[in-house]
Formats: C-alpha cells, sequence, structure tokens
C-alpha cells in the first residue's frame, strides 16, 4: 500500500492518477501471482501437489500475462501525459520510470516461478514415461496366460498414463510458450526504463539551460536598472550644478544691469 501512496500522493489530471492506480494494482497482482505460481511449482511431483495443479498454471500464468500486456500499455501512455510543463513532466518521467522498474522486478518474479514450473513438469514427464517403460518390461516377462489375464488392465493403464503425460507435455509447451511472451515484454521495459533514464537526463539539462538563462537575464535585468539609476542620479546632479550656476550667474548680472 506503500507504493499505491507514493503513486498517488501528487496532483495531477484524473485521467493520469487513474492509470497511475491501475499500474499501482496491476503490478501488487502480478507480484502475488508470482510468487502463488512459485509455490505450486514447489508442490509438483510432490503429495502436496493439488489434483488441478496443471490447470491453475494455466488459469495463474494467461491471467497474469494479460495483466504484464495491459500494464505495459498503460506505462508507455502515462509517459506521454507530460502535464503541461517541465518540471511537472520532469515528475511523470521520473514515475514513469518507476513504475518501469517496479513491473520489471515483478515479471522477473513471474518468470521465475514459471520457469520452476516448466521444470517440475518435466520431471514428472520424464519419471512417468520411465515407469511406463519399467512396466512395459516386467510385463513382457511374464507367462504367456498371465500376460492374456493382464492385457485389457494393462492397456487401460497405459492409455491413463500416456494421456497423462501428453496432457502435462501440451502444459509444459503452453507454460514455455507463455514464458518466452513474457521475456519478449521483459525486455522491452528495460529498454523503456532506459529510455526514461534519457529522456529525464534531456528534461534536466533543459532546465538547468533555462535557469540558466533566467538567471544571467536578471543579472543583465539588475545591471541595466543599476546603470538606469546611476544615469538618472546623474542627470539630477547635472541639472543642479546647471540650476545652481544659472543662480550664480543671475545672482552677478541682475545688480549690475540696476546700477546701468
Amino acid at each position: 500500500m506503500r507504493g499505491e501512496s507514493r503513486y498517488q500522493s501528487r496532483d495531477g489530471d484524473s485521467e493520469y492518477l487513474r492509470l497511475c492506480s491501475s499500474i499501482t494494482s496491476n503490478i501488487q497482482f502480478i507480484n502475488s501471482s508470482g510468487r502463488s505460481i512459485q509455490r505450486l511449482a514447489s508442490s509438483i511431483g510432490t503429495n502436496r501437489e493439488p489434483r488441478n495443479a496443471l490447470q491453475q498454471l494455466k488459469k495463474n500464468t494467461t491471467e497474469t500475462k494479460e495483466k504484464i500486456k495491459g500494464t505495459r500499455v498503460m506505462i508507455d501512455k502515462i509517459g506521454r501525459m507530460d502535464g503541461g510543463h517541465q518540471s511537472e513532466a520532469k515528475k511523470r518521467k521520473q514515475e514513469q520510470k518507476r513504475f518501469g522498474g517496479d513491473l520489471e522486478k515483478a515479471i522477473s518474479t513471474f518468470e521465475k516461478g514459471i520457469a520452476l514450473a516448466v521444470e517440475k513438469e518435466k520431471s514428472v514427464v520424464s519419471a512417468e514415461s520411465s515407469y511406463d517403460d519399467d512396466y512395459g518390461n516386467e510385463h513382457s516377462s511374464l507367462m504367456e496366460d498371465e500376460r492374456r489375464q493382464q492385457e485389457q488392465m494393462f492397456q487401460q493403464d497405459v492409455n491413463v498414463r500416456t494421456s497423462y503425460i501428453r496432457e502435462r507435455q501440451e502444459g509444459i509447451q503452453q507454460l514455455e510458450s507463455d514464458m518466452k511472451e513474457v521475456h519478449e515484454i521483459f525486455t522491452d521495459v528495460a529498454d523503456l526504463v532506459q529510455d526514461q533514464g534519457r529522456t529525464l537526463e534531456s528534461i534536466e539539462g533543459n532546465m538547468t539551460v533555462a535557469h540558466d538563462r533566467t538567471t544571467d537575464g536578471v543579472q543583465q535585468l539588475t545591471k541595466a536598472s543599476r546603470h538606469q539609476k546611476s544615469a538618472r542620479k546623474k542627470s539630477l546632479w547635472l541639472l543642479l550644478i546647471v540650476v545652481i550656476a544659472a543662480g550664480v550667474l543671475a545672482a552677478i548680472i541682475v545688480p549690475s544691469l540696476k546700477h546701468k
């Protein structure tokens, strides 16, 4: 829940916050699903394995894969919502990068679960296949009459095991296909995180340039203002000197004119 508040505690438009909330929820789901798959996979081939373990794996994998795809799309979408100015764009790019990193970790957890499930399923199939071979060799060494008596039962058992192995093999193929598809998304997300890092550097560079230009502009305006004040002061002093000189001249000239 700390992650959820982290992503929603900042200002922004409603659609952006809605996407952030959905992304956070999806990442939590993917993490939880990955851990569940790991627990389920660890039980395969043991007496703790549920009867419908393979069906659960398929269901969890399919649902999680769709969540991963949807989350990737939403992360890309919020990357195009810059908020209208550079400082907001920087915050959102940072947020997008964090989302990408969190999704990478969640996918990694999910991939580990699927890889473990595939490994355990293959071990089960191998063990079952070996059992069939041993059973068939033992059966061939029986006397002819015993072989006839057990023919039907043996064939039924073979059919059941063949169907069981085939189902497991198909499940393995599906899991491997899902794992490959998810890994491609993982690689794509990793590229996205790197791109966002470069974008952040560009935004920060632009903001630094803008700040420097603003600072320089302020300095120039301050300098101009000082020059203007200095020029005004000089003009006032010059005017005062002119007035004083005019007064002195008047004081000299006027009395002399009166004597004439």
